[in-house]
């Protein structure tokens, strides 16, 4: 069943990888934009700047995800000074 809705709602890996190269280097990009396909539900399509959800800017589930990673991979990161 899944590999039937693929077919309708569901893109190849390289098309998935298109937004984050669009944002890692169009120099228009700025930090807080969300980039995405800019399609049907946002589900499939050409990569564009797209409108992020209430879920992407909650902070609490942010730093969540952050200590998760952290505590996963060993990587620690320590803020320079301009940022702390």
């Amino acid at each position: 069943m899944f590999r039937f809705m693929n077919v309708f709602f569901a893109q190849r890996p390289a098309a998935g990888a298109w937004p984050t190269l669009l944002a890692a280097v169009t120099e228009s990009a700025r930090g807080g934009e969300y980039y995405g396909p800019d399609g049907f539900m946002e589900m499939y399509s050409h990569p564009g700047r797209v409108q992020s959800n209430a879920l992407l800017q909650d902070r609490d589930i942010a730093a969540r995800l952050w200590a998760v990673s952290e505590e996963l991979t060993g990587v620690r990161y320590r803020p320079s000074a301009q940022e702390s």
